[in-house]
């Protein structure tokens, strides 16, 4: 009798499931997703990088990770993370250490700091902007008393 290796009948193919949400390649990225049937009420924090599908409402706390707000996600939270990728709706206190990037089907509503901003044609932004760099005081336009390069943003661009 002759052996041979019979490798399973799924092995090196793509599920269906794998193709049937075209997500945002940042959606994509490893961590956790918390997809859009979920609804959550109060604190979220982790200690990996997250995606939001749902709705958050409360903290969310992602010191040194990165969060994702997916494309039909509403979060009305205040927001502490590394990086932040809005393609939804976000409407609070936003705080990212590093990046917050707007993308084009998103609206941010709400008091933002962040030493980056990027805002893609069609973005919504509405609220306080302080974008400053850790470390610099006194630069950039200054509507702030204490000089600390912050920007104020109170126009919403619309597509």
């Amino acid at each position: 009798m002759t052996e041979r290796s019979v490798s399973p009948p799924e092995a090196g193919r793509r599920r269906p499931a794998d193709t049937a949400v075209a997500r945002p390649a940042s959606t994509a990225a490893a961590g956790r997703r918390a997809g859009d049937t979920i609804v959550i009420s109060g604190e979220v924090k982790a200690s990996e990088d997250l995606t939001i599908e749902g709705r958050v409402e409360g903290t969310i706390e992602l010191l040194g990770h990165a969060l994702t707000v997916g494309p039909n996600a509403k979060a009305h939270a205040v927001v502490k993370a590394r990086s932040i990728v809005v393609w939804g709706e976000l409407e609070g206190e936003v705080t990212a250490s590093e990046r917050l990037d707007v993308r084009a089907t998103a609206s941010v509503k709400g008091d933002v700091v962040s030493p980056r901003l990027a805002v893609a044609d069609g973005a919504r932004i509405l609220g306080h902007l302080d974008i400053h760099r850790a470390g610099r005081t006194g630069t950039g336009s200054q509507t702030g008393k204490e000089g600390e390069g912050k920007t104020r943003a109170r126009a919403a661009r619309r597509p």
